[in-house]
């Protein structure tokens, strides 16, 4: 049973509008309840490896009982909110922008995480991001002194 805070900003984000931010926003409500925000970027709809990038390891498959449930909760709500009809394949165009969005969240979050580790190897652990010592370091090495 999904929480109710979920369902209700899902419908709230949802009765926003008729456009695709307000369906990608209730599809990402639904998504960050049924699946936790680090294990998104594991993910991607059809589960198979990156066409353009050769060797790359496949994902695992968006759960296709969670699409379905998630369809069934959108299509007939938005319907009656904004008096036009939704496809599924809409809703799953939500749903990859979501997972695609989370890797890239996690791909820049890890490739940060690089570059503050060549940043300690070189300046020895003890640089802010401008590799400067800060009042706090300096002040420290001066007590010491």
């Amino acid at each position: 049973m999904i929480e109710y805070n979920a369902l209700r900003d899902a419908i709230c984000y949802g009765r926003e509008g008729q456009s695709k931010d307000s369906l990608n926003a209730m599809v990402g409500t639904l998504i960050d309840y049924f699946i936790l925000p680090q294990e998104q970027a594991e993910y991607s709809l059809s589960g198979r490896a990156c066409r353009s990038i050769p060797n790359s390891k496949p994902k695992k498959p968006f759960p296709v009982s969670t699409i379905d449930a998630m369809t069934n909760f959108i299509l007939p709500r938005w319907k009656t909110w904004h008096n036009n009809d939704l496809s599924k394949e809409q809703i799953k165009a939500a749903i990859t922008a979501k997972l695609v969005n989370r890797h890239s969240k996690t791909k820049k979050k890890n490739l940060k995480g690089q570059q503050q580790n060549v940043e300690d190897d070189i300046f020895g652990g003890e640089a802010n991001n401008n590799g400067l010592l800060d009042n706090n370091q300096q002040i420290e090495e001066n007590d010491t002194a």
